[in-house]
């Protein structure tokens, strides 16, 4: 039935050994329970055989999809390449940890040339104007006059800032302030008057690693 969860296409198998090299396959989104998706399709090309595992391994994986919702329609493509395959490395249950996925460090900040070296599906034209535009937003919002012109207007004390301030220096990566608890900051008595419990404290990052000193 069309709106069974099921997907419909092509899947290649190689003869005699019934193991798959390739497959074309599409599911509605009526089929997969997402409304709003018109359709999904899922193609994994280019397997390669390894003699010493006899084993087929998926080199390449591309997703396609087209939605719409209100009025707004659109598309877009998941591309996957697969490389440096290790076989039966006889780990267990205890080699794995909590941690669910990881990255290299400075893997963010690599160059065009490190990139068009390793690479495998170079970037569109859309994709090239959309990461120069993104990565001039960031110089931009990362620079010393940019920064400095956010802190002069988020560090004006207004009188909402009675039971609590905050002063940041975004350039230099600190912020220091106060705060007074609604009950139990202000107290009264005959012989001292009027007295704040207030919280006082002190912040400074240190790097991306989120690692920080505060007192």
């Amino acid at each position: 039935m069309k709106n069974d969860p099921v997907f419909s296409g092509y899947i290649y198998i190689v003869e005699d050994q019934w193991d798959i090299y390739a497959l074309e396959l599409d599911i509605t989104g009526t089929q997969a329970r997402i409304p709003i998706v018109d359709i999904i399709s899922l193609q994994q090309q280019n397997f390669s055989y390894s003699e010493t595992n006899d084993t087929w391994a998926k080199i390449s994986q591309s997703m396609d999809f087209r939605f719409g919702m209100l009025g707004i329609k659109g598309d877009g493509r998941y591309t996957a390449v697969y490389s440096n395959y290790e076989f039966n490395t006889g780990l267990t249950r205890k080699d794995f940890s909590r941690e669910i996925v990881a990255f290299e460090k400075e893997a963010n900040k690599k160059d065009s040339i490190f990139w068009q070296t390793i690479r495998p599906v170079p970037l569109t034209l859309e994709e090239r104007t959309d990461y120069i535009k993104k990565d001039s937003l960031q110089t931009l919002r990362e620079s010393k006059p940019y920064l400095d012109s956010l802190d002069r207007a988020n560090n004006k004390f207004k009188l909402g800032n009675l039971l609590g301030y905050t002063y940041q220096n975004s350039h230099k990566d600190y912020r220091l302030g106060f705060d007074i608890p609604l009950i139990g900051g202000v107290q009264f008595n005959t012989v001292q008057g009027y007295a704040a419990n207030a919280n006082v404290f002190y912040v400074k990052n240190y790097d991306d690693y989120k690692r920080f000193f505060r007192s």
